[in-house]
């Protein structure tokens, strides 16, 4: 396999060639005396500025950060050579293309003016069930820059509509194909996406292009269906909802049965607890009169403060209301 020559190399030997060598290359000066010489060079400044403007029109080339150049000869075609970022010489007879080694972009839409192409051109693709989807798309590439000779001579500089828009084309119809078009329009999008872009690198790698990603934009179903899916998801996102307040609901009256069960054991333990203090008062008292625990539990509350009024009992069986106050009168 015969390895490309470099550029450097290239302009070294244009230079050697240029600057020449040999007896009769130089300029031939007269003996007669210093006027000869100055009217001799005065002679050959247009020649020489002349040259100067054919080195620089035809002889130099200057190649733009973010591209290489592909070198063309008249005598013998494509030369196996990428000129990188930089100035470079080069023989008059050898054109440079142009080609960008940045990430390119290449998109079908419906909107005018957005892909590469004016005016509508979204792709219309049949699905599974033989239903119509329109889809926008963006497809982001770059070519690799030491190929760009070989797509020069293969493909030549409009590359991207041979190859990369009727590839696109192709393998999204063919993809578009193995899918519904509720698929497609929302559940397995990604899916789908992930599909058409694998397909696609796969194509384009043989061609020396690389593909970074592709984006699927947007899909546009007919009316109906569209509605349909829109109105689907409209509900499953209410059962979704509803689902999600039935169980905090559940949740809060799991709680409540907590606290109610919390509360009904607290009163069993305060009844507990009264039961046995009002069995130590009896036997206290020694007996098993009710009266004496009533009549513990009526002094006991003549000691709050918040008390305001006091009911007597009397023999008669009809009690007496008096304030708090005269009531701890009555007993100092």
């Amino acid at each position: 396999m015969t390895a490309k020559k470099k550029t450097d190399d290239l302009d070294e030997e244009i230079l050697e060639r240029l600057e020449g060598g040999g007896g009769g290359g130089g300029i031939v000066t007269s003996n007669s005396g210093p006027g000869a010489g100055v009217l001799a060079l005065a002679g050959l400044l247009p020649l020489l500025a002349m040259g100067a403007v054919f080195v620089f029109l035809f002889c130099i080339a200057r190649i733009p950060a973010g591209h290489v150049g592909v070198a063309y000869s008249v005598f013998g075609g494509v030369l196996p050579v990428e000129y990188e970022m930089g100035w470079h010489l080069k023989w008059p007879w050898i054109d440079i293309t142009l080609y960008s080694i940045q990430t390119q972009d290449y998109t079908m839409s419906i909107l005018q003016g957005e892909g590469k192409r004016t005016g509508d051109d979204r792709i219309t693709a049949l699905t599974s069930e033989g239903l119509n989807v329109d889809l926008d798309l963006t497809v982001l590439y770059k070519i690799e820059p030491d190929k760009a000779d070989v797509i020069h001579t293969t493909l030549g500089a409009t590359y991207d509509e041979k190859v990369i828009r009727t590839n696109i084309r192709s393998t999204i119809r063919k993809v578009a194909a193995t899918h519904t078009a509720k698929e497609i329009y929302s559940d397995m999008r990604k899916q789908v996406e992930q599909e058409i872009s694998d397909d696609i690198t796969a194509i384009l790698a043989p061609y020396n292009i690389l593909v970074t990603d592709l984006l699927l934009r947007n899909v546009e179903l007919p009316p109906q269906l569209k509605s349909s899916i829109e109105e689907k998801q409209v509900a499953e996102q209410r059962a979704l909802r509803m689902e999600y307040v039935l169980n905090e609901e559940t949740k809060k009256a799991k709680q409540r049965m907590i606290e109610a069960e919390g509360i009904a054991n607290a009163t069993v333990i305060k009844a507990a607890g009264e039961a046995l203090a009002i069995q130590r008062i009896q036997e206290q008292f020694g007996t098993t009169d009710p009266k004496s625990v009533l009549g513990y539990y009526y002094i006991k509350t003549l000691d709050r403060t918040d008390l305001q009024t006091v009911i007597v009992p009397t023999d008669s069986g009809v009690p007496i209301f008096l304030p708090a106050g005269a009531v701890g009168k009555g007993a100092a």
